[in-house]
């Protein structure tokens, strides 16, 4: 699936989390480290599949478990509008 991350989100990265401001909406979003290092993966181009592979090896989680925390955290992204396909 190719997603990219939408033009007008603000991103503040503190520590090892970040904070994402979207401007049309003026929503705040704050992402633990997993979500920053999905975040990104995701404005470096990175495929679903790819981000899942990394962070199995990166967290030393399961493979499958890696990809449905991704597509979750994918998908609410999208219906935040901070995603677009």
């Amino acid at each position: 699936m190719a997603l990219r991350c939408v033009d007008d989100v603000a991103v503040r990265n503190i520590g090892e989390e970040a904070v994402l401001l979207a401007a049309e909406s003026g929503q705040y979003f704050g992402l633990n480290e997993v979500g920053r290092f999905i975040w990104e993966k995701l404005n470096d181009g990175s495929t679903c599949e790819e981000i899942a592979l990394q962070l199995a090896s990166e967290y030393g989680i399961p493979e499958p478990e890696a990809r449905t925390d991704v597509m979750d955290f994918v998908n609410s992204l999208e219906k935040s509008s901070l995603v677009t396909r």
